[in-house]
């Protein structure tokens, strides 16, 4: 861990890259997490939360770039992966192309992601791919999207494109507390053979994981 102007830097872990083009500098992502949600009436909706870094310790630089939808409570709510009209099925996963917030949005203080680099973003027109990596039990993520400003979320001003690698899939999470019978009763109307999920605990949270994903 180096810390520079006082500030800590997060230890070095590389999960790929992402860039911006409004700049020329190429962030290396050093921390990606990605998790999964039930919403009773809407369906099954993922969350990811990206951390990248830029450290030139010979020019005393650091720039940080924080790409979330659990960051800020109560402004990003993440992606709709399965509607309750399509239950998920963990095969599609891996075969879909999600893409959301690609109309005009009512409010600006709401998004799928938020972004933090100098201040505070909004993004939209988001498109995003997930593909197993060849004999690996990792994921890799292509992710493109507009960004907005807060007060103007519809007028974007540049765009970022992120290359997600290693990626794990740390489960459907519930409440704490909750036993693994009443997650798979809470999942059976929104996933696919929710009795082969294996149930993890979490330090916060339960999770519910896919057979093919191994556990932290």
């Amino acid at each position: 861990m180096q810390t520079i102007f006082g500030r800590r830097i997060i230890a070095a872990k590389d999960f790929g890259s992402i860039t911006f083009s409004d700049d020329d500098i190429v962030h290396r992502i050093v921390r990606c997490s990605w998790t999964g949600r039930i919403e009773r009436g809407s369906g099954v909706w993922f969350d990811l939360d990206v951390e990248a870094e830029l450290v030139d310790t010979s020019k005393m630089i650091s720039v940080h770039a924080h790409l979330s939808s659990t960051a800020w409570n109560g402004r990003c709510y993440g992606f709709l992966a399965a509607p309750i009209s399509s239950p998920l099925r963990w095969s599609k996963v891996t075969s879909d192309t999600y893409e959301f917030d690609t109309e005009d949005l009512e409010s600006p203080a709401l998004c799928a992601f938020g972004l933090y680099r100098t201040a505070h973003q909004h993004t939209g027109n988001h498109s995003l791919t997930i593909r197993r990596q060849p004999k690996k039990p990792t994921f890799k993520i292509d992710w493109r999207a507009e960004i907005g400003d807060f007060d103007e979320p519809n007028d974007y001003f540049a765009s970022f494109h992120a290359k997600l690698t290693a990626a794990t899939f740390d489960g459907i999470h519930f409440a704490a507390g909750t036993t693994q019978r009443d997650a798979v009763d809470q999942m059976t109307y929104y996933v696919h053979d929710a009795d082969k999920y294996r149930f993890c605990k979490r330090k916060d949270a339960v999770a519910m994981l896919p057979p093919a994903t191994r556990t932290k």
